[in-house]
């Protein structure tokens, strides 16, 4: 596995997974090596669905395995949006075999923003925060964050936009009051008994349906 890895790191990829190969052929139970294999396939060669395979595999070895839940989280996040809702699911999966595990956290609220749920993704990045007390993934997670926020804020000023243009179209033409009122009624004479309509000042300035 060391060789494998030195070549991964010097860019020679072919002959990494090479290595890999013969390091499985010979260990085909080992769920950590199924697992850092998952990981190579998915990131380096780009291939999520090989990725997945050997994820699933080590997962049948170990199903209790936090890392191997974030794992299999990460290649589903790497298919593409249509397997969010599986990536969501083995996040989960993995936050509650480990809470103190901060990647978790981060992997659903990246999944969370792809599906647009910026309150949920934020939610999970101040778990994240929360939890990262060596500061191993703070940048991480405060950049997400920021991404996130402007978002967010970006979704806001549309919105906005929106409805201002909506009020702009919607709204009467403009016309002299002048020119389309009716002349106005003359005041009602007040009852010699006192009885007539009172003015307005008498209720407070208020009519009586307001």
């Amino acid at each position: 596995m060391d060789e494998a890895r030195t070549l991964a790191r010097h860019g020679r990829p072919d002959a990494a997974l090479d290595r890999y190969r013969q390091a499985l052929r010979q260990q085909p139970a080992n769920w950590v090596l199924l697992n850092e294999v998952a990981l190579f396939l998915t990131f380096a060669l780009q291939d999520a669905r090989a990725g997945l395979d050997l994820a699933r595999l080590a997962l049948d070895l170990n199903p209790l395995s936090a890392g191997l839940w974030t794992t299999a989280g990460e290649c589903l996040y790497a298919w593409g949006g249509s397997r969010d809702d599986e990536a969501l699911h083995a996040y989960q999966q993995a936050a509650q075999r480990n809470p103190s595990d901060v990647r978790p956290h981060l992997g659903l609220a990246w999944v969370h923003a792809r599906k647009q749920d910026h309150a949920a993704a934020l939610r999970q990045l101040a778990e994240g925060l929360a939890r990262d007390g060596s500061g191993q993934f703070r940048e991480q997670l405060l950049q997400k964050q920021a991404e996130v926020l402007a978002r967010l804020s970006q979704r806001h000023q549309q919105e906005q936009l929106r409805l201002a243009n909506r009020v702009r179209t919607a709204g009467p033409s403009a016309t002299p009051a002048s020119a389309s009122a009716p002349p106005p009624d003359k005041p009602a004479a007040k009852a010699e008994d006192g009885t007539g309509p009172p003015p307005a000042t008498s209720l407070g300035g208020r009519l009586p349906w307001t």
